[in-house]
């Protein structure tokens, strides 16, 4: 290897001994090994922090940090990225597993595609005892996915690998997020790199306690929620009220606890932003938000009282993916 590796993979554990060996045993094990595994233990009761050192023992790329205090993840990551070496950084988490080929494909996507900052993948989610719950195959290609970062997070953030002096270029993440940390960093990056994602589960991520995203507890959620609301008011020019946030997001998600009268407000809240995204956006990212769009009113149609269902059934109509081809064709006649 050169002086300086060609990725930091950035790990922060508190109280993952029960899972980290599988974690460190998969990221030393990978394909590619120009790399450096920069480790935190971020205030353990466990022997998360005698684990760790006995791999820096054994491999020397293995770099142990220990916070004196729990100081949360965002304070944690800001500190292996001060220490960073490489131009390529690659999250990890302590109670995941990743695919022995993770490092290798991100790095050779990422060589290929100079504009993007920040590529993410699939995963497995799995269960305390590895069993798998769900495959998830996520959104792909830039235009897609800058759509979807309006609603929901489309970028796994511990299999995401990030171009270093972007991070740095926004200062890292925000401390005063003691979750979705992720959301707001890639919030802060929307406007400044391109995101992707590569189609394959590269990572295991275990969901167990207050890690399940079927979790969608307010209190959890909400600031993440108003980091989406924030993005829509940046790029609308103007203040976006919580409940009109919320509801497009509802609605894109395929939520089924919200009445019927919500999903026709919510329609009309997200032809306002397709009207501002006519003229900046790709037509792969209109395409996919119609779509997406139109296949949830026809959900919601199906299950509605029959005057909201003609209702909804003429809005799915309306968001069909053909809305976002005649938008080209009226951008391309005009020269956009």
């Amino acid at each position: 290897m050169s002086d300086a590796p060609a990725v930091t993979v950035a790990l922060s554990a508190k109280d993952n001994a029960a899972f980290l060996p599988q974690a460190m045993d998969t990221l030393l094990a990978q394909s590619f090994r120009d790399f450096e595994l920069i480790t935190v233990d971020d205030g353990s009761a466990d022997a998360t922090w005698d684990i760790l050192q006995a791999y820096a023992a054994r491999d020397a790329r293995v770099i142990p940090l220990r916070n004196a205090r729990n100081i949360g993840l965002a304070a944690s990551l800001n500190r292996i990225l001060a220490e960073a070496r490489a131009p390529l950084i690659a999250r990890a988490d302590g109670d995941d597993v990743y695919h022995p080929d993770r490092l290798a494909r991100q790095v050779a996507f990422m060589a290929a595609t100079p504009r993007v900052g920040v590529l993410s993948c699939g995963y497995r989610r799995i269960d305390a005892t590895g069993a798998v719950l769900e495959v998830k195959r996520p959104v792909t290609g830039w235009g897609r996915v800058r759509m979807h970062m309006f609603f929901d997070n489309p970028i796994l953030h511990p299999g995401a690998m990030m171009r270093t002096a972007t991070v740095r270029a926004v200062d890292g993440y925000d401390e005063s997020y003691r979750v979705s940390q992720d959301t707001d960093l890639w919030a802060r990056l929307f406007a400044a790199t391109r995101f992707d994602n590569l189609p394959d589960p590269l990572v295991d991520w275990r969901a167990h306690g207050a890690a399940s995203m079927k979790d969608r507890d307010p209190a959890r959620w909400m600031p993440g929620h108003n980091v989406r609301r924030r993005m829509l008011g940046e790029y609308y020019g103007g203040e976006v009220e919580l409940e009109e946030a919320l509801s497009v997001m509802r609605l894109f998600r395929g939520y089924d606890q919200e009445p019927p009268t919500t999903h026709v407000d919510a329609e009309r809240a997200l032809t306002r932003l397709f009207r501002r995204a006519l003229l900046r956006e790709p037509l792969s990212g209109l395409r996919h938000l119609c779509g997406v769009v139109s296949v949830r009113l026809a959900q919601k149609a199906a299950e509605a009282p029959r005057a909201e269902a003609r209702r909804l059934y003429a809005a799915s109509l309306r968001w069909r993916p053909s809305r976002a081809a005649a938008a080209g064709l009226a951008r391309a006649a005009l020269g956009g």
